[in-house]
């Protein structure tokens, strides 16, 4: 948060306070299922526990949108349509965290957000699986439960679903590029289909739809402007994961673990197109090596980074991704208010902008 404007960030924290206080009602409202036996309610007893650990995190980005976008598009909106704006908030938010969940267990994570992985606490391990598929169906029994009689119901159930087949087909092209073990298939490590995947696993449409929808916006081609605007800031936002993974643990919160996982990330795309021959040929040869216990493959592979002088190239890329959106924002025209794109963007390349500012 250091990085935000102080009109910006006092904004923020006002809207997580009311976004925040609500999470606890809305554990109970989800988890209360009436007359209940012993074991039934052993079992949910377990589950608040889950829900309020994986769920809440340092800033809840995704759902803080939803609220903050459906304020714009109905600036006079009720009491009563901005408490369901927070609930499809956390809905969003309960549907990233399945996808993280699951995604921590995949790739043998052990720190999210600062804290040990859901997985790992009480040695959960692959039990936590079954967590991934509770969280995303109490998204769905929310969505009933504030919305069934509103106009947009069946919108927001095919959205949701529409979502999860995209991170979900994401995730798959994930899996099959980056095996375990065995040998690697570079011609798969290219921008194109690097760039691919960060945008079908990102879901970063999925706040302001949530918020266009709520507003009554049924005009297609808005959606795809909207879209495209936030599929470039949603891969930024990997590309700047991908970064922070290798070179600042401390602002990412976790461990990070992508090139023993043998990811197909920005660095290593971006080092492949850079290198000499020889220097590709080496990487290669590396990255295939970094699954094993021995460290020393890793941090040849980091000497190598460096030598190619990734963070400056990093650097480029976001200077040039930040001057992109807001080229793309500054060509809006119509219903869409700028100032929503603006304020995603103040908030998601916060250090560009520091930079541009200092």
């Amino acid at each position: 948060m250091e990085y935000l404007s102080f009109d910006l960030k006092n904004k923020f924290l006002a809207e997580m306070q009311k976004f925040h206080s609500e999470f606890d009602e809305l554990v109970e409202d989800v988890t209360n299922e009436g007359s209940l036996n012993k074991v039934e309610t052993e079992a949910l007893s377990r589950f608040k526990e889950m829900i309020r650990y994986t769920v809440p995190r340092s800033l809840n980005s995704k759902g803080l949108i939803v609220v903050i976008a459906y304020k714009y598009l109905v600036p006079n909106a009720g009491e009563e349509d901005l408490k369901i704006a927070r609930v499809l908030g956390w809905c969003a938010e309960m549907l990233q965290s399945s996808f993280i969940v699951s995604d921590d267990m995949m790739d043998n994570s052990e720190l999210r957000d600062g804290k040990m992985c859901w997985y790992r606490k009480n040695k959960l391990g692959n039990k936590a699986l079954n967590d991934c598929f509770l969280l995303e169906s109490y998204v769905y029994k929310l969505i009933r439960r504030f919305t069934s009689r509103k106009q947009y119901y069946v919108h927001l159930v095919e959205l949701f679903l529409e979502v999860t087949d995209k991170v979900v087909i994401g995730q798959c092209i994930d899996v099959i590029t980056c095996p375990k073990e065995g040998s690697l298939d570079f011609t798969k490590f290219n921008m194109d289909r690097y760039c691919e995947v960060a945008r079908l696993k990102c879901g970063f449409s999925l706040p302001l739809t949530i918020a266009m929808r709520m507003a009554g916006i049924s005009e297609t081609n808005f959606y795809t402007i909207a879209d495209n605007i936030m599929l470039e800031m949603g891969l930024f936002s990997q590309v700047e994961n991908d970064y922070l993974d290798c070179y600042d643990s401390d602002v990412s919160r976790k461990i990070g673990n992508d090139i023993e996982e043998r990811k197909c990330t920005w660095l290593i795309v971006r080092a492949l197109e850079v290198a000499t021959p020889e220097q590709r040929r080496r990487l290669m040869e590396l990255y295939e090596k970094c699954n094993v216990p021995d460290t020393t493959a890793i941090d040849e592979v980091k000497r190598i980074y460096q030598d190619l002088d990734l963070p400056s190239l990093y650097a480029q890329y976001e200077a040039e991704s930040y001057r992109r959106v807001l080229g793309m924002i500054d060509s809006l025209d119509g219903r869409l208010p700028k100032g929503i794109f603006l304020e995603f963007v103040n908030f998601i390349y916060r250090r560009q902008k520091s930079k541009l500012s200092s």
